[in-house]
């Protein structure tokens, strides 16, 4: 927790795990497993009662922005930190909930 908010993150290996929550987050999923996105809206629901996040910091915008876009939450932002690619994404997923990119 930094400053009241409450960090979830993402990591595939066990250093990375490590960093991550030596970093300050609470929660740390693996984003090489097939089901992530799935277990992080289950958990966001379960501990939260959230069906979002409100803010998305994202640092590989052209492989994870779609998934992204899954949780945000209403009035969410995802801010884009790095980027190594052209991004296909369906802008409905974002107007629906009135979030944005930035």
């Amino acid at each position: 927790v930094s400053r009241g908010a409450i960090v979830v993150g993402t990591a595939s290996t066990d250093e990375g795990k490590k960093l991550v929550l030596d970093s300050g987050a609470r929660k740390v999923f693996n984003h090489r497993e097939e089901n992530y996105i799935e277990d992080i809206k289950a958990y966001l629901k379960e501990e939260f009662d959230a069906d979002g996040f409100k803010v998305v910091l994202e640092m590989l915008a052209n492989v994870n922005l779609a998934k992204d876009m899954e949780i945000v939450a209403k009035f969410g932002k995802i801010i884009i930190i790095g980027n190594r690619g052209e991004i296909m994404v369906n802008p409905r997923m974002l107007m629906g909930k009135e979030s944005e990119v930035i």
